[in-house]
């Protein structure tokens, strides 16, 4: 199989997954190398295929999918890394989704990094992994500042997001 036939095959893969896939999972069913299939992956993109990269691997967004529908909104927070899981889970169960985090650093600027968590699942497993690759939290590098875009169905679902969030003892900035 050349390259273009594996391209191929890879947006077939994201297109029927309802989950991230990871480029691992990808190398291993296509026989080549993780580094391949991110190679792949970044020419995907560049031929405008709407690739997102999580902490679970690669999503395919659909851009007629009805996410406009919904609200977005940003929280901005501060606290440490003991406090990460129960902010997340907070959100999750309050029907919020934390798309991103985002920092504002000294000399880099604005740093996001795409989270796109959903439910105690996904957050389980994104702490996991910071657990198990003892990898520093982004907000760190910010004395622990920093913001969430928070995708929910509604205005009215977010402020009881914010709501829930400050009765757990979270400081939210305006």
């Amino acid at each position: 199989m050349n390259g273009d036939q594996r391209r191929v095959k890879i947006l077939n893969v994201l297109e029927n997954s309802l989950e991230a896939v990871s480029a691992s999972r990808l190398a291993e069913r296509f026989g080549v190398s993780r580094q391949v299939v991110v190679g792949d992956i970044a020419l995907l993109r560049a031929s405008e295929h709407n690739i997102e990269a999580t902490s679970r691997g690669y999503l395919l967004v659909n851009d007629n999918q009805a996410s406009s529908e919904r609200f977005i909104g940003k929280i901005r927070s501060s606290h440490d890394r003991d406090l990460a899981e129960n902010e997340f889970n907070v959100i999750v169960q309050h029907g919020g989704e934390i798309v991103d985090v985002q920092i504002e650093h000294p000399v880099y600027g604005v740093i996001t990094a795409p989270l796109n968590i959903k439910s105690y699942a996904e957050v389980e497993f994104f702490i996991d992994q910071m657990t198990d690759q003892n990898a520093m939290y982004l907000f760190e590098l910010a004395n622990g500042e920093h913001s969430h875009t928070i995708e929910c169905e509604s205005e009215e679902q977010f402020e009881k997001i914010l709501l829930a969030l400050r009765v757990a003892g979270f400081r939210l900035q305006d």
